[in-house]
């Protein structure tokens, strides 16, 4: 049963689509969502098919999402829109404040948006940005976005952008919340950045309105690491609960026996991940099961202090986000 702690908080992250299908498939995925009485929608970002991770990411469609959030802000009206995580390295600050101010209008102040630094080499090639300069792209990033959307006149002074006298609008009241991403992930598939967060995303976090945490980290690393940034964050004169923990995993939810979810699972896994990734490290890391073992899985989640539960279905149809809301999350607000 879900803490009454905190406000709790679940959503969906719409998956990726694969090629040729239409734009109702992301309309019915909104729609059915607002419908199923859930909290926030979510997509996420990558500029070209990446190789060698996730195998969903190389063959299937990834919508940009500030755009396609645009669209879903259109045709909703309740749920919160975030993104996880649009690319901070790969944009301008202005530009960034520009497009979120603008997002933020259209979605009459419902917009989260979920930042990371980027991790993919060919993307960075293909923009000429160096890898090098992901974490400081990102925090001057963040600089200006914290204090772009007053509507009054600001400078900012960095390492790698510099500018004067810069208004954004329209002025955003609230701003949108800003969260962050990173942190540990345990024996990742194939490692991608540090096992361990370092200072610098802490310090980083500490200054945000959330942290969206990795989907292959254990509950243990979050609470240990979401100490680290609530004592960073008071140190620097922030109340720490101020900062909204996330975590975000992938699953395809099964209504039926164990032993039945279990091999549609497995199927399901290897599609997304690839042959390279066992169906033991899927169950290690990932929520499978049947819905009563999903719920115990987010369960634990929630003991722990998380306060916004994000599930990315691996199976783009709107049957997931039923089973979602239905099976999972009403058990869990009763």
């Amino acid at each position: 049963m879900a803490s009454d702690r905190r406000a709790i908080k679940f959503g969906v992250r719409a998956p990726t689509f694969p090629p040729g299908v239409g734009v109702e498939v992301l309309r019915d995925y909104a729609l059915t969502s607002e419908s199923a009485g859930l909290d926030s929608f979510w997509l996420p970002e990558h500029l070209l098919p990446v190789h060698g991770y996730y195998s969903f990411l190389a063959d299937d469609w990834v919508l940009e999402p500030l755009e396609a959030l645009a669209y879903v802000a259109a045709i909703t009206e309740r749920m919160l829109l975030g993104t996880a995580v649009a690319l901070a390295p790969f944009r301008h600050p202005l530009m960034w404040a520009k497009m979120v101010a603008s997002l933020q209008f259209l979605a009459q102040g419902r917009l989260i948006l979920g930042l990371g630094t980027a991790w993919s080499p060919e993307e960075f090639d293909v923009l000429g940005i160096p890898r090098s300069e992901r974490g400081q792209r990102t925090d001057e990033s963040i600089d200006v976005l914290l204090k772009a959307f007053d509507g009054q006149p600001f400078d900012h002074d960095g390492r790698i952008f510099n500018f004067k006298g810069a208004t954004i609008n329209p002025v955003c009241d609230p701003r949108p919340r800003i969260w962050g991403s990173g942190g540990q992930g345990i024996a990742e598939y194939q490692l991608v950045g540090t096992r361990t967060i370092s200072s610098k995303v802490v310090d980083r976090l500490a200054r945000l309105d959330g942290w969206l945490t990795r989907p292959t980290a254990n509950v243990e690393q979050m609470v240990a690491e979401y100490k680290v940034v609530q004592d960073t964050a008071a140190r620097n004169g922030r109340d720490p609960s101020e900062i909204v923990l996330g975590h975000v995993n992938f699953c395809h939810l099964v209504d039926g026996s164990r032993e039945g979810a279990l091999m549609e699972q497995k199927e399901w896994f290897a599609r997304a991940l690839g042959p390279a990734v066992t169906f033991e490290r899927v169950q290690a890391l990932h929520w499978t099961g049947t819905l009563d073992d999903i719920a115990d899985q987010v369960q634990r989640r929630l003991d722990a202090g998380v306060d916004h539960v994000v599930v990315h279905p691996l199976k783009p149809t709107t049957d997931q986000v039923h089973l979602w809301s239905d099976g999972v999350v009403k058990r869990l607000r009763s």
